[in-house]
């Protein structure tokens, strides 16, 4: 009779092995890290694990998950990065810092983290494409190569392009300064060739154009970087490999409108902008691109009075005051517009405060023992995150 049973349940264990449907709806629920584990199981799940249409759908969301932040800005040898989770079934590490020798973080691109490392002793930086969910199990860290020994010297900024729902390879994108005193140079590194190759066609932008090299952020095949003008971007688009400048959006209502932060979410290119309607600028508008770069379309408005009255800021910071009181950090679009929300640094604290509803809850406490009583995070300090079957 106990025999019986047995053979029964693994009769029903063998049929659903052998439903790949039914398996398939199991494993894509699963967390990214089981996934790679159970990549071992068998080749039966090995091949559903690593089919591009299983991670398709298991990555389709691409939205951020977590935020890694710099929690020892001023330490030159060792980096640690606090894991903040934003989403409750975000499953991201077992630890809840990051440990870096050496090394920081430049930027973070669909679950890849673009790291650069300073070598004292040889006078030389090394730049790093590396996969933190696969630490331990596979190679996480991918060592750039240096072109020549000057290569990295002259470089004003890299950006991690990686979108992997049309491809499993990456491109970093290197902006230096050419032998011209006013004009830089593209150099494109990709994965697949595991080389570089210089960008052929012009580069019509100059070094007092203040172009923020460092902050660029990559959207639908596209990398987008802030100048010195309030209300223009430079982009460049990868495909065709063309550099142009690009207008931010407009509005008829204020006086000025200024973009204070790039990003992307949902794989939709966002700004916030700021206006001006009096002396101060209070209010604040997300915009998102249009696919085809054609326009913008207004997605949320709120006013920052209101948001610092909210969150118990006792003075409200006049305009020139502003930068150093405030700044956002995030913004995620979520699959219902009504979750959507901004992260930003203010009073001490990072928050959390949804567009649609206004609410908003702590994420984090700066301790003015340690950090001061005006410490403000730089957007090197802190990088979204998200968890990416590559």
């Amino acid at each position: 009779m106990h025999s019986t049973k047995i053979l029964k349940a693994n009769d029903s264990a063998t049929r659903i092995e052998n439903n790949t449907d039914l398996v398939t709806e199991i494993l894509i629920r699963l967390p990214v890290k089981s996934l790679l584990r159970f990549k071992c199981v068998s080749r039966t799940w090995l091949s559903l694990i690593s089919n591009p249409d299983f991670c398709h759908r298991r990555n389709h969301s691409l939205t951020i998950s977590a935020l890694l932040l710099l929690i020892n800005p001023h330490s030159h040898h060792t980096s640690q990065y606090e894991i903040l989770n934003l989403d409750k079934t975000n499953s991201f590490l077992c630890n809840k810092i990051l440990y870096f020798q050496g090394i920081k973080i430049l930027q973070s691109c669909c679950g890849l983290l673009l790291c650069c490392g300073y070598s004292p002793e040889k006078r030389s930086k090394n730049y790093y494409v590396y996969n933190p969910i696969i630490t331990n199990l596979e190679k996480s860290f991918d060592l750039l190569p240096n072109q020549d020994g000057r290569f990295y010297s002259r470089i004003f900024g890299m950006v991690l392009a990686y979108d992997p729902l049309t491809s499993p390879h990456y491109k970093v994108i290197g902006v230096r300064r050419s032998r011209h005193k006013f004009h830089f140079v593209i150099d494109i590194f990709s994965s697949q060739t595991t080389s570089w190759k210089r960008f052929t066609g012009k580069t019509p932008f100059e070094e007092d154009e203040c172009v923020d090299f460092n902050g660029g952020a990559f959207c639908n095949g596209v990398i987008f970087w802030k100048t010195g003008s309030e209300n223009t971007l430079l982009c460049f688009e990868l495909e065709i490999e063309r550099v142009r400048k690009f207008a931010g959006p407009e509005n008829g209502d204020f006086l000025s409108v200024r973009i204070d932060f790039i990003g992307a979410s949902r794989r939709n290119f966002h700004v916030l902008c700021s206006c001006k309607k009096g002396i101060d600028y209070t209010e604040y508008f997300v915009y998102e691109m249009n696919h085809d770069l054609s326009g913008w379309i207004l997605k949320y408005r709120f006013n920052f009075n209101a948001v610092a009255i909210s969150c118990s800021v006792t003075k409200v910071p006049t305009s020139s005051e502003l930068f150093n009181v405030f700044r956002v950090l995030a913004i995620v679009v979520a699959e219902k517009a009504e979750d959507s929300f901004l992260v930003f640094h203010m009073a001490g604290k990072l928050i959390r405060y949804n567009l649609n509803d206004k609410s908003f809850r702590s994420l984090y406490h700066f301790d003015p023992n340690i950090y001061g009583d005006f410490f403000m995070l730089g957007s090197s300090e802190v990088h979204g995150f998200m968890e990416m079957l590559a």
